[in-house]
């Protein structure tokens, strides 16, 4: 259940690092062109974990989907489910390269998102008052 609540006033400060952790994110999330175009360093770096090429595309536009809807759609519920997918989405990704005895340093693309994620979804429910209750 998602409730809107009164929180003190934010900083000024609070939303232009709100921003400026959701645009870095969104931007590595509109490189999910790149996933739909099937560029060479993408696709390389799938087969390197035995991912299936032919769900880039759809990952691609998955990704671009969470970008949009975390930067323009002001339904809670939605941009909460947006931000849920991108964190899922990153946790299996960085998953992926560490499970088939890949280092670490090949995660850190996903890591690196994953983190501006958690960020900018905590930053959000303090900007937008929005908190989850749970159940």
């Amino acid at each position: 259940m998602v409730n809107q609540v009164s929180v003190p006033p934010t900083g000024r400060t609070l939303r232009v690092t709100y921003w400026i952790v959701t645009v870095l994110l969104s931007l590595n999330l509109f490189a999910g062109v790149f996933d739909i175009l099937l560029v060479d360093a993408i696709r390389q770096s799938s087969q390197s974990i035995g991912f299936p090429l032919t769900m880039l595309p759809l990952l691609g536009s998955l990704k671009i989907a969470g970008a949009l809807v975390i930067l323009f759609v002001r339904n809670p519920v939605l941009k909460i489910a947006a931000y849920a997918g991108v964190i899922f989405y990153f946790i299996g990704a960085t998953y992926a390269h560490v499970s088939v005895g890949q280092p670490v340093s090949a995660a850190l693309p996903a890591l690196i998102t994953l983190a501006l994620s958690v960020a900018s979804y905590a930053l959000w429910q303090r900007v937008s008052g929005v908190h989850v209750k749970a159940i």
